[in-house]
């Protein structure tokens, strides 16, 4: 949790936060919240720290949702219909809206 790390003093500004150094060496990082009555923050919120102070693009985004799957409590057959699941929802190239249309690119 980005924010609980800025509120307990992991880290002491959230744009010294070393995730986007994470995720460049590959390690597998997710976006997650603390409980949210104490750290006031949802996962919506997670990630717009993580586009507004550190900078991340759509595919450091993607990455993140990807090793979430990766890293879920599943049965690994479930875990494997949920990652592709989110392979074939975020390609590469964008979005896709609900008709699989590319919706953004870049």
């Amino acid at each position: 949790c980005l924010t609980s790390n800025l509120q307990t003093g992991v880290v002491h500004k959230m744009r010294h936060h070393p995730l986007v150094d994470l995720l460049n060496l590959g390690v597998l990082v997710t976006l997650n919240t603390d409980d949210p009555s104490i750290s006031d923050s949802i996962l919506t919120d997670e990630y717009q720290v993580a586009v507004d102070v550190l900078g991340l693009e759509y595919i450091e985004l993607r990455q993140l949702v990807l090793n979430a799957a990766k890293a879920a409590f599943l049965p690994d057959g479930e875990k494997q219909q949920l990652i592709a699941h989110f392979e074939r929802i975020l390609p590469i190239g964008g979005l896709l809206n609900p008709h699989g249309n590319l919706v953004v690119s870049g």
